[in-house]
């Protein structure tokens, strides 16, 4: 049985887990599947964009290429990740409003490990909340619920045009 959360296309029924890279916000667990996943970087400078939300935390140089990065905790609890060992940035691939893929950074906590899920254990949370369109089904586990980010929902339109307009002529 497919899930409403996921593309039916990209599942082969054969597909029994799937392995997702595991992080956390305020001490809730969340997971990114892998496939969506490019690199995961430590922590660098970034170039700050004035008048941007409080939750793009700015631009990462990635390997010549500048990459917008938002800073998952300040998105989701108000307050920005801290600057810890295990605080990454972790580079994803962004589809949505019909523009391709584009490379997007998300700054997270605990970014340390991985874990094999089934597909068929993420129940929705039978909540809608507009502006977190991005939180997806939740599964329990041995160490709690854990839920899934749907990346391509992070950006509202008005935040994905600020952070991926395109280039002037």
């Amino acid at each position: 049985m497919a899930l409403p959360f996921f593309h039916t296309d990209e599942y082969n029924a054969a597909e029994l887990t799937m392995l997702l890279l595991l992080f956390t916000l305020d001490n809730h667990r969340y997971g990114l599947e892998a496939r969506q996943v490019i690199e995961v970087v430590p922590l660098a400078e970034l170039k700050l964009l004035p008048r941007a939300p409080d939750y793009v935390a700015g631009v990462l140089n990635y390997r010549g290429a500048p990459v917008p990065v938002l800073d998952l905790t300040q998105m989701n609890q108000s307050y920005p990740s801290r600057a810890c060992m295990s605080t990454r940035i972790i580079l994803v691939r962004y589809c949505a409003h019909g523009d391709g893929s584009q490379l997007l950074g998300l700054m997270a906590e605990r970014v340390t490990e991985t874990a094999l899920k089934d597909p068929e254990d993420f129940m929705p949370t039978g909540i809608h909340t507009p502006d977190a369109a991005y939180c997806g089904p939740v599964a329990n586990d041995t160490q709690g619920m854990l839920q899934l980010v749907r990346v391509e929902h992070l950006l509202s339109p008005s935040v994905h045009a600020l952070l991926f307009a395109p280039a002037a002529a």
